[in-house]
């Protein structure tokens, strides 16, 4: 008897996982760059694509001022998206039963904020594309559409071998 208690304990705690790594897989596998934390920029701030499309210093000045006007603002969104993930998780891994409707406000929460953080990061993209000439924006997009065909080539290379 002790021994199947503990079996579906374990599988609590594992379903428990699952759901905490659904919940919050979204949030942290948008994007994987470094530094300067602009999600939701479309790639425009790519350090890589800045270096690729050779922006000027005066550009780089112009971007810096953009990121940093809506630094506060994208880090307020990510706290706040910070608390409301640990107000599920302390619900999920609390007393008691819970049901989707017991976390169904902080799900829609959560959903509003990473919709204010894409809007937060499409001005950006907006500002920065505002700040680059026609060939910079030309050699953004070929270089764009040449890693789409690269992942493209990638994902088939893949499928091959399953």
């Amino acid at each position: 008897m002790k021994t199947k208690r503990g079996i579906v304990a374990v599988g609590w705690v594992g379903v428990g996982f699952l759901v905490l790594s659904l919940v919050s897989a979204p949030a942290y596998g948008q994007w994987r760059g470094r530094g300067h934390g602009m999600r939701g920029t479309f790639g425009l701030l790519s350090p890589r694509l800045a270096k690729a499309i050779e922006l000027t210093e005066e550009q780089h000045k112009q971007i810096q001022a953009i990121r940093d006007a809506h630094k506060e603002s994208l880090q307020t969104l990510r706290s706040q998206m910070r608390e409301v993930r640990a107000e599920i998780a302390n619900k999920l891994y609390g007393p008691g039963v819970v049901k989707e409707e017991d976390l169904a406000s902080q799900i829609k929460q959560l959903a509003e904020l990473r919709e204010k953080r894409r809007q937060e990061g499409l001005k950006v993209a907006i500002e920065v594309r505002g700040v680059l000439t026609e060939e910079q924006l030309a050699k953004a997009r070929d270089l764009r559409q040449r890693m789409g065909e690269l992942r493209s080539e990638m994902r088939s290379l893949y499928e091959g071998t399953q």
